[in-house]
């Protein structure tokens, strides 16, 4: 029921022309905007909102600072678990790497500790929940799941939230507070 779009100007043109493409999340009732974090959330913005916004965060994903995050972030990270399988001598490879990769990534792009193996195995499984859910599992169930792993996600990431609107580093949570109130005048601690 979706399209595929690869090629640059096609890319751009959906992009550009929000009142002929609108993404699925536009319209989500109050639930699924809080599953997703809030109506600050880039893929339920819209107009000059999610304009300026995607502006913004296309910045920090240009070639320059994915080469900086793979120096940093990616290749350590890489190391400690290429390291890991080596000392055991054989891994699931879907579970010990793939999976593990991306939390990680993102837990040291936000400031935290990476090797923190309680936290990663938290958030695999409270991003799970909320994947399914993103995936179309709607049930009951599922929602409540999505609900619970959205609240407990922002009960563990607020308190550092806070924390970095007053002492502020070089993570994705600093930069937000640096840069995103001259994007978004209003900008609080849940858009954050």
């Amino acid at each position: 029921g979706g399209w595929v779009v690869y090629d640059y100007e096609d890319c751009k043109h959906v992009l550009e022309s929000e009142h002929l493409y609108r993404h699925p999340y536009a319209d989500l009732d109050e639930v699924g905007i809080e599953i997703k974090g809030g109506k600050r959330n880039i893929t339920i913005l819209q107009g000059e909102e999610h304009t300026l916004m995607h502006r913004y965060l296309s910045r920090l994903f240009m070639r320059q600072a994915i080469e900086d995050y793979m120096v940093g972030h990616v290749r350590p990270i890489m190391d400690y678990l290429f390291d890991r399988i080596a000392r055991q001598g054989e891994a699931e490879l879907c579970y010990e790497f793939a999976s593990q990769l991306p939390p990680r990534v993102f837990i040291s792009l936000f400031g935290l500790d990476w090797k923190d193996e309680e936290l990663v195995d938290r958030e695999l499984q409270l991003h799970t929940w909320i994947m399914d859910w993103v995936g179309g599992k709607r049930d009951a169930e599922h929602v409540a799941r999505a609900r619970a792993a959205s609240k407990e996600l922002n009960e563990m990431l607020l308190p550092i939230i806070r924390k970095r609107k007053e002492e502020r580093g070089d993570d994705f949570i600093s930069r937000l507070w640096n840069e995103a109130p001259g994007i978004l005048d209003d900008i609080t601690e849940l858009d954050v």
